[in-house]
C-alpha cells in the first residue's frame, strides 16, 4: 500500500488529539452504546483515540485505517496500555478487504471524522453496510464544511 495521506501527520495527531471530551466525541461515543458483549468497527480510526475509549466502555473493538503511520501510533498505544483492540491497516473502501472478514460481524461501525477524506465514499459506505449484523447502527460524526481540515490532507473540499 502506497503512503496515505495521514503518514505525514501522524506524530501531530497522536500528540494533539487524546481527549474524547469534545462535543462531537462525546455525542459520537454516547449513539454507540458501548457495552461488553457489543462488536464495533471503528473506520478511519486513525491513532485510535476513539477505537480505545470504545474499549474502555467494555466493548470488543476493531480499528481500521488506510494510514499505516496512524495504525503504528494505535499499535504503540495499544502496546503501552493494553485494551486488546485489535488494529488493521486496510483500505476500507475495498471489497477484497470487507470479503476477508467474516461478515456480517459487527454490531456498530463508528467513523469520527474521517468520511470527509475517504476519497471513495460509496466503497466505504458498502463497507460498513456488509460488515454490520441485521439490525446494526452505522454512528459517525462529520466535519462541517466550513472547517476544511489540515492543509494538504482532506480531500472532499478544497480550502
Amino acid at each position: 500500500m502506497s503512503e496515505a495521506r495521514y503518514d505525514p501527520v501522524a506524530d501531530f495527531y497522536a500528540t494533539a488529539f487524546n481527549a474524547v471530551d469534545d462535543p462531537a466525541a462525546a455525542a459520537l461515543l454516547d449513539l454507540t452504546e458501548a457495552r461488553a458483549g457489543l462488536r464495533i468497527l471503528d473506520l478511519a480510526c486513525g491513532h485510535g483515540r476513539i477505537t480505545r475509549e470504545l474499549s474502555r466502555r467494555g466493548a470488543d473493538v476493531t480499528g481500521a485505517d488506510i494510514s499505516a503511520a496512524m495504525i503504528g501510533k494505535a499499535l504503540e498505544a495499544e502496546r503501552a496500555d493494553p485494551l486488546g483492540v485489535r488494529y488493521l491497516q486496510a483500505d476500507v473502501c475495498s471489497p477484497q478487504w470487507h470479503a476477508s472478514l467474516e461478515t456480517p460481524a459487527f454490531d456498530v461501525v463508528t467513523c469520527h471524522f474521517g468520511l470527509s477524506d475517504i476519497d471513495d465514499l460509496d466503497g466505504a459506505l458498502a463497507g460498513a453496510d456488509a460488515l454490520l449484523r441485521p439490525g446494526g447502527r452505522f454512528v459517525f460524526a462529520f466535519l462541517h464544511p466550513c472547517f476544511p481540515g489540515a492543509p494538504g490532507v482532506s480531500a472532499s473540499w478544497a480550502p
